[in-house]
């Protein structure tokens, strides 16, 4: 499994409402199949983007779970990482 970080802007025009956000969320949330991990978000108020953790078999793989959301989330960048915990440093 890899980890990637996924930086997404967002498209108010489309996505309408905070209903909406939260039905498209669960909507991928229920459909992922289950190699894919959606692990966190965060949302950065002050520069208005969705970044996302996701495990995932392949970057072709996370793609297409991105797909769903493309119209309401554009995808700005994915980022093939790898976790560090600050302990690991010790």
């Amino acid at each position: 499994m890899a980890r990637f970080i996924v930086i997404h802007q967002v498209n108010y025009e489309n996505l309408e409402s905070f209903n909406k956000m939260v039905e498209l969320a669960k909507n991928v949330r229920d459909t992922l199949n289950p190699e894919i991990h959606w692990m966190n978000s965060w949302w950065a108020s002050n520069d208005e983007l969705l970044i996302c953790d996701w495990d995932a078999p392949d970057k072709a793989s996370l793609e297409g779970v991105l797909k769903q959301i493309c119209d309401y989330w554009p995808t700005d960048r994915i980022f093939e990482v790898v976790a560090a915990n600050p302990e690991w440093f010790d």
